[in-house]
């Protein structure tokens, strides 16, 4: 048994199918050839001891052809899909029934017949029967993407071979496959381990919330030079904001260079799909994310729900790659936003645009996925906030909301605020 099928939450394929393709085989047109030269040399040569071996033969394989018509013409196949949307990595489960008359039933018993039920498409399937004729078929691990599912397909055969009926039950289906996710933070600031912010906007200069390491980029005016005497390390005053300006607001996903492997690839969209999650999640978030992933000409504000069929959709080399969405995106998201870029391959330009886009106002983190990981540090050091995730595990332990290893690569569990020391007054900080 090969194949399976799958999900869209309601029971799929019809009872009745088209009508059955009957042939028979090579090995069924000799044997009906044999009994036909038989009967032949029975009659015109004078052996008439060969004429029963030839009616004999005839007989068999004609029986063999009417067995295998009787029972795929009428047989019944019904099609349950389980519920709602699997993820990719998940097993998916499909449960034929078969039904039909008593006479079709009884041919089946006396025959051979397989299933194919469509689930090839999404990867290694098994089969099994299961009690009352129910036919159990599974893919251990779903691949992600939206599939085209072709009808329960019946073949039947007898146990010689000699004759050979298929027959499809119900249409072809479309099932969709969202991607894994992991926990991930709502927060740019803590994902880039420190804040992402050159020159915070909406603040007030009243209001000192502590201090944090100077990092690339950040205006002289903001060093706080006490602290930085006081420690031997400059420090960068932090204030407090009248938003939450560096919570998540969109995802940009870059796939399109082909020669990407596709293990990253597939790393780069658990990470776009776990963080387009949290951002629409989070608690005191509008429910929606600006997310830009496959094909999409800008940024499209969508809930979870649509975010993740977008992300289920994007295929490996296809869309546009990091460089160009930053600079279309600074036209099009409003300044503030925080933005976390991910890509599995950190082209030439990157960096440059990463930049340009922060002195536009686009409070950018850039997550680089499997292989791209190895630039993290040269777009760091251009001061680009950028987390380095070469493979799931390391993704997961920089998304995690309360311990993300942040974009310098150091662990931690607290918000970059709550690390800095209290603030005294507009004058100075305590240590």
């Amino acid at each position: 048994m090969s194949g399976a099928a799958a999900a869209r939450g309601r029971p799929a394929g019809r009872a009745r199918g088209g009508r059955a393709a009957l042939r028979p085989t090579g090995r069924g047109v000799g044997m009906a050839a044999a009994g036909l030269a038989a009967l032949v040399a029975a009659r015109g040569f004078g052996t008439p001891a060969l004429e029963p071996v030839g009616v004999g033969l005839l007989l068999v394989a004609l029986i063999a052809l009417v067995l295998v018509a009787v029972a795929a013409g009428r047989a019944r196949m019904v099609r349950r899909l389980p519920p709602g949307r699997p993820r990719a990595g998940d097993e998916v489960v499909v449960e034929i029934h078969r039904a039909g008359d008593v006479a079709g039933g009884l041919a089946l018993r006396a025959l051979e017949w397989q299933l194919d039920s469509g689930l090839s498409a999404l990867g290694a399937a098994r089969g099994r029967m299961g009690r009352g004729g129910r036919v159990r078929v599974s893919v251990p691990r779903a691949r992600r993407g939206e599939h085209v599912l072709p009808p329960v397909q019946l073949e039947v055969t007898d146990p010689f071979g000699l004759a050979v009926a298929r027959r499809r039950f119900g249409t072809a289906e479309r099932l969709l496959v969202v991607p894994r996710t992991v926990a991930a933070t709502a927060d740019a600031g803590r994902l880039a381990g420190g804040g992402t912010r050159r020159v915070p906007r909406g603040e007030d200069v009243a209001r000192l919330d502590g201090v944090r390491e100077y990092r690339p980029g950040d205006p002289l005016s903001r060093v706080h030079w006490g602290q930085s005497a006081k420690r031997g390390v400059l420090h960068t005053k932090v204030f407090g904001t009248e938003g939450d300006g560096e919570r998540v607001g969109a995802v940009l996903l870059d796939v399109a260079d082909p020669s990407v492997a596709a293990a990253d690839a597939e790393l780069a969209v658990l990470a776009a799909a776990s963080l387009a999650r949290a951002a629409c999640e989070a608690e005191g978030a509008r429910g929606t994310v600006a997310l830009w992933a496959g094909d999409e000409a800008v940024p499209a504000t969508c809930a979870w729900s649509e975010a993740e069929a977008r992300l289920a959709r994007v295929a490996a080399g296809t869309g546009r790659p990091l460089a160009e969405m930053l600079r279309r995106a600074t036209g099009v998201l409003p300044a503030g936003t925080g933005v976390v870029a991910v890509t599995p391959a950190a082209a030439p330009g990157l960096t440059d645009a990463a930049r340009a886009a922060r002195r536009a106002g686009v409070e950018l983190v850039v997550v680089l996925a499997g292989g791209a990981a190895e630039a993290a540090g040269a777009l760091r050091a251009a001061g680009v906030p950028a987390v380095a995730a070469p493979d799931e595990p390391a993704l997961a332990a920089a998304l995690a909301p309360g311990g993300a290893a942040g974009a310098g690569g150091r662990r931690g569990g607290r918000s970059p605020r709550s690390r800095a020391p209290a603030a005294a007054g507009p004058g100075g900080a305590r240590a």
